[in-house]
């Protein structure tokens, strides 16, 4: 590896994510007992799941990961975008796991619903959101949520080589979701 190296960021997105529900906290624009019902709708027992919940993996809701159709897709094309809705859609078909705030799972399916949270609330893309209020502010110049993005350096021989290897993996990467909730790269 290399400092100059571009590789997939995957799940440190979590933490921008947090960090931008909580610079809405601090905005007074929500509150971490919200519930998602209030932004997002069809999301099982949405009513009783709250910010707070999503954002301690507390919710109990399927994660789309372990989904699979999921599964099946993602090894069909590894390389597809997925939208938000896609992979809720993938968690919720399936049953909520337990009841909120009754026990920890870690579930991509919190995450991106605090996205669309942070979209809508916000009034802009994630990808914008973030960039402006999280990875610039950190001084994160080369953090990009698209990997596809004008600014974005070209891949080094060593990155297209990972992103093959990933793609052969039996360890399937959690998905390329598109908008909210997208993996930075």
């Amino acid at each position: 590896m290399t400092s100059d190296l571009f590789t997939r960021i995957g799940s440190e997105t979590k933490t921008f994510t947090a960090t931008a529900l909580l610079q809405l906290v601090d905005d007074r624009r929500v509150r971490l007992d919200d519930p998602i019902s209030r932004y997002v709708r069809g999301v099982p027992d949405g009513h009783r799941i709250t910010l707070r919940h999503l954002a301690q993996m507390r919710s109990g809701l399927f994660p789309y990961s372990a989904a699979p159709d999921f599964v099946q897709a993602l090894l069909s094309y590894p390389s597809r975008s997925f939208t938000p809705r896609e992979l809720l859609a993938y968690a919720f078909r399936n049953p909520n796991t337990f009841a909120p705030g009754e026990e920890f799972q870690y579930s991509n399916t919190n995450f991106v619903l605090l996205g669309l949270v942070v979209e809508q609330v916000s009034g802009k893309r994630f990808a914008d959101y973030l960039h402006q209020r999280v990875l610039r502010p950190a001084g994160l110049r080369r953090t990009r949520c698209s990997p596809r993005a004008a600014s974005s350096p070209s891949r080094t021989r060593a990155a297209t080589r990972t992103r093959r290897s990933a793609a052969r993996s039996r360890t399937p990467r959690t998905g390329t979701p598109a908008g909210p909730g997208r993996p930075a790269r």
